[in-house]
């Protein structure tokens, strides 16, 4: 179901849906984790300053969901 274009963009279920971010939830090992957080704290602070903290958000949520797809 992850890379069936139908099933993403005509979810049949709440699970569909959220099968779209729940990879942004599970990670692979704590290295895997660690690395992302450490990422994100050092991007996010910097585009968060630049960006404004709403615009910072609405950029992370929508980038979240089209990734996910």
């Amino acid at each position: 179901g992850a890379l069936c274009p139908y099933l993403v963009l005509h979810p049949g279920s709440i699970s569909d849906v959220l099968r779209i971010v729940k990879f942004h939830i599970v990670h692979f090992d704590s290295y895997h984790i660690y690395y992302n957080v450490s990422s994100l704290l050092w991007k996010g602070s910097h585009l968060e300053v630049a960006m404004g903290s709403k615009a910072f958000m609405l950029m992370t949520v929508f980038l979240m969901i089209v990734s996910g797809m």
